[in-house]
């Protein structure tokens, strides 16, 4: 800058500084009045606002701008995932569209390899059959001695066998059986084959005879003939046999593991081979292990070395067979029955060296068997039957006979320890420097009985009866004896401890009294309380024996059950009165007696006493004991009754069923008796046939009715029977008891047991009657109409939802000195379906008249099938013999839950009208 310019600035600030001095002074004057005054709230607030509200306002633009970016962020997003979704769900949809297309077209060839495997299995059947028919046409009967042909046989039918399934198997066995080329003949020689050798080929799975889920019940017509079939060393696992005969069938050395011969029957009379005429089928070391034999019926059959571990032989029916070194271990045997052939000698079948470890036999029959050298070992098997056998060197360890029966048997060497024979009857049994160490013979009945050589004093004889038996040099303690009810006539030879010698005094003036005590069939009617009795007679009385049980878990006096027991006491004479009772005081023992019977064999006298009423505290009068006074005195004289059993002339009438029978007269009834040995026909009960029968027991008086059964086993077990005539051959009075229907499930009724009342003849010789009687002649019409009425009884069932039952129905009517016995109510005459809700179902009983007025009822069921509880209103019996109707009201359930169990009630009749 010159120094002009600098001038003349100068001039023009100095002006202007002094002119607005003034002004100066008062702007800073002004500026220290503002730095000494504060600025107000009001101040503050509009800076504040003045500052914040462009700040917010530009915040929430902001804050906006983003949401709605986030926003649109999202949308996109969405967008496309839902583009994405429905990419993805349309390929899935193409996917499952073509995965079902393939499956589709897989099942359609797979269908199409399945027809085309079928008919190419087809095709070979059918080749094969053509190559057979063909090997048949060109050799003929030369097929036999021509072994190129046998050769090619075999590995044509080898070839087949291996691709064939299971039911084509079988028809190429079928077609084999049919040319017998499978087959011998009856004029084999021992060591003959048949045609075509099926040795150790394949043949699992196939059925021979009915499916395993057959029905259990086929008619005899419907069973497949095998005769002579001849598979040995063959392969039959799983194979089916049910529903066959196999007469002559030889199956040696053959895998038949898990078979099924369910059914399977044999021909009594079949003739088989001449080398071994009495071999019907042979099992000669086959495998049958889990194999079922369930209901078979095999006669003379060769179970050799056969193995039968696990196997199902309940309902098993062998006669005349042989299981030499056979294996049954943990088999069922349950109901089983093996005896000889009726026409063979008494040589004894032979079992020898058989192993039944752990096998389970209740209720099984073995009659006249050679068990030698047999191991028994862990056998449970109650109410076994053993009759004429041997058992020599047999090691019976740890079984359980409990309630068996065992008859002429010999044991000897015999290894029986901790066996447990309580509450059986042996009878001629014989014990031979046997093992008994721990056996139990508690509650036994032993009569005739010998122990020779055998160490007896760890035996338990606790309440034991041992009448008539023989002790050989078999010590025992007489305390052992003490515990004894009853050894009267037995006998103590050399080595037998000689004071029990002494102990025989006090029985040499004791009689035996057997007492039975039948507890009531009423709801409830059975005790845990410990029962007392004492009896009085004429020249004596006795202690109170008490009966009591030998557990905590056991109960003597069970529900509808008689207790049976064998005492000794001094003679009593005529018995005057009894007293029983019992020990109870809490709520459930309560005891309904229902009659007490004391039999007296010495004076040939049975005394009844009749109950019919409550022991309990809280029931009737509150009393728990008693005196009874006979109400009837029975001689038991022993009658030999001739039963002649008529099947009727229908098709199919017989039966190979076990048929039972019991015969009630007014004074007594007989026990049940199986009708065996047939005194006209070996085989019993065949169409039209009179088979006569004979039975020795206790008088019954005159005869009322008979009540007659079957088991229904055996092959074809339906059976019609025409009549039963009873012949008393003291009195010489004849009954006849008119049936003329099928026992069968399958006719009629279904029934297999009927009760038929008694008509009398004196007129006619019995062979005439047999001939002339029937339900046409006026006789029996006579007769009936005498003696019989019709007892129209209806049932209501109660209206409410749910009263109705499926189960079956039965009914007792209750006259002052007879009743009806179980009627089972199956047919009404109103309805095909009985005791529906609100129904009332007619039903009409013929029966001898029990008398004017009924006395009560008891009607009931068996809780089977679903839906079983049962809500009955009322029962009305009308008797329009005397134009008399009861009425029996109810209106309670009668059904087994937690809170009620009552499936029978007793009703008395609240209206008589006339």
């Amino acid at each position: 800058m010159n120094s002009s310019s600098t001038e003349a600035l100068s001039q023009a600030i100095i002006p202007i500084t002094i002119n607005d001095q003034d002004l100066v002074t008062k702007i800073n004057q002004q500026e220290n009045v503002m730095r000494r005054r504060r600025p107000t709230c009001f101040e503050w607030t509009q800076l504040i606002a003045t500052i914040s509200i462009p700040l917010v306002i530009a915040i929430y633009t902001i804050v906006e701008n983003h949401s709605s970016a986030s926003i649109a962020d999202n949308n996109r997003r969405k967008d496309n995932d839902i583009a994405n979704i429905s990419r993805i769900s349309e390929r899935e949809i193409a996917q499952s569209y073509r995965l079902n297309e393939l499956a589709i077209a897989e099942k359609s060839r797979e269908k199409d390899r399945i027809l085309a495997t079928d008919q190419q299995l087809e095709n070979i059947l059918v080749g094969y059959q053509d190559f057979l028919a063909k090997l048949i046409l060109d050799n003929g009967l030369t097929l036999n001695r021509s072994l190129e042909a046998k050769v090619v046989a075999r590995f044509k039918t080898l070839t087949a066998l291996n691709q064939l399934d299971a039911r084509r198997k079988s028809i190429l066995i079928r077609s084999l059986y049919d040319a017998k080329l499978i087959t011998l003949h009856q004029y084999v020689k021992s060591n003959d084959r048949a045609v075509l050798d099926l040795r150790q080929l394949d043949i699992t799975d196939v059925i021979f005879g009915s499916s395993r889920n057959s029905p259990a019940q086929h008619q005899r017509q419907q069973y497949i003939d095998w005769d002579y079939l001849w598979l040995p060393e063959s392969i039959l696992i799983n194979a089916s046999f049910r529903y066959t005969r196999l007469n002559c069938a030889t199956f040696s050395h053959t895998i038949l593991d898990s078979g099924d011969l369910s059914f399977t029957a044999h021909h009594r009379t079949f003739s088989c081979f001449n080398h071994f005429p009495n071999n019907s089928i042979n099992f000669d070391s086959a495998s049958l292990v889990n194999a079922t034999l369930y209901n078979a019926y095999l006669v003379s059959a060769n179970f050799f070395f056969a193995n039968l571990t696990f196997a199902n032989m309940r309902l098993f029916l062998c006669e005349g067979c042989i299981f030499w070194k056979a294996k049954l271990i943990k088999a069922d045997l349950t109901s089983s029955k093996f005896s000889i052939l009726s026409q063979q000698n008494t040589l004894h079948l032979n079992f020898r060296e058989i192993s039944l470890r752990e096998a389970v036999a209740h209720s099984a029959t073995f009659e006249i068997i050679d068990f030698e050298k047999s191991d028994w070992s862990n056998v449970q098997a109650s109410k076994i039957i053993i009759n004429n056998c041997i058992f020599f060197k047999a090691i019976m360890v740890n079984c359980s006979f409990v309630n068996s029966s065992i008859q002429h048997s010999i044991f000897e060497n015999a290894i029986l320890n901790k066996t447990d024979l309580s509450y059986a009857k042996l009878q001629n049994v014989t014990f031979i420097n046997s093992d008994m160490r721990y056996t139990n013979f508690s509650f036994i009945k032993c009569t005739y009985c010998r122990f020779i050589n055998v160490t007896l004093q760890d035996i338990i004889l606790k309440n034991a009866s041992l009448q008539y038996s023989d002790f050989y040099n078999s010590p025992i303690n007489i305390s052992q004896l003490e515990e004894t009810i009853s050894i009267v006539g037995t006998r103590f030879f050399n080595g037998t401890v000689q004071l029990n010698l002494g102990t025989l005094e006090e029985h040499l003036n004791k009689i035996t009294y057997n007492i039975r005590i039948k507890t009531g069939e009423i709801f409830q009617s059975e005790t845990d309380a410990d029962v007392y009795l004492k009896i009085l007679g004429e020249n004596n009385y006795t202690n109170f024996v008490r009966f009591k049980s030998t557990d905590q878990k056991s109960m003597i006096f069970k529900h509808g059950s008689i207790h049976y027991s064998t005492y000794e006491f001094n003679d009593l004479g005529k018995i005057k009165y009894i007293i029983i009772g019992h020990n109870g005081n809490n709520s459930e023992s309560g005891w309904f007696l229902d009659w007490i019977e004391i039999d007296v064999p010495l004076h040939e006298e049975i005394y009844r006493f009749v109950c019919n009423r409550w022991l309990d505290k809280n029931k009737d009068d509150g009393k728990v004991e008693l005196e009874l006074i006979p109400s009837k005195v029975i001689k038991t004289t022993i009658i030999l009754y001739q039963i002649t059993v008529i099947t009727g002339n229908k098709i199919a009438a017989g039966t190979d069923a076990d048929v039972f029978l019991i015969i009630y007269g007014e004074d007594n009834q007989s026990d049940e008796h199986q009708l065996i040995h047939s005194k006209t026909y070996k085989n019993s009960f065949e169409q039209n046939q009179e088979d006569v029968f004979e039975i020795k027991i206790l008088t019954l008086g005159k005869l009322k009715k008979i009540r007659i059964r079957h088991d229904n086993s055996g092959l074809g077990p339906g059976w019609y029977l025409d009549r039963i005539l009873i012949h008393d051959t003291k009195t010489d009075q004849r009954y006849h008891f008119i049936c003329e229907k099928w026992l069968s499930i399958d006719e009629d009724d279904r029934m297999i047991s009927y009760e038929i009342f008694a008509l009398q003849s004196k007129e006619y010789p019995l062979s005439v009657v047999t001939k002339t009687i029937s339900r046409s002649s006026i006789d029996y019409y006579t007769q009936m109409k005498t003696i019989s009425n019709t007892y129209k009884v209806y049932v209501v069932t109660s209206g409410d939802i749910g009263s109705g039952t499926n189960a079956n129905v039965y009914i007792i009517i209750f006259g002052e000195y007879n009743n009806t016995g179980k009627v089972h109510l199956l047919k009404s005459k109103t309805h095909q379906d009985p005791f529906e809700r609100g129904q009332t179902d007619l039903f009409e009983i013929a029966h001898i008249d029990i008398v004017l007025y009924l006395f009560n009822l008891r009607i009931g069921h068996d809780n089977s099938a679903f839906q079983s509880d049962w809500l009955l209103e009322r029962v009305e019996i009308s008797r329009p013999k005397f134009d008399q109707k009861s009425i029996f009201s109810c209106g309670k359930w009668l059904r087994k839950t937690k809170d009620q169990y009552q499936l029978e009630i007793e009703l008395f009749p609240n209206i008589y009208s006339n």
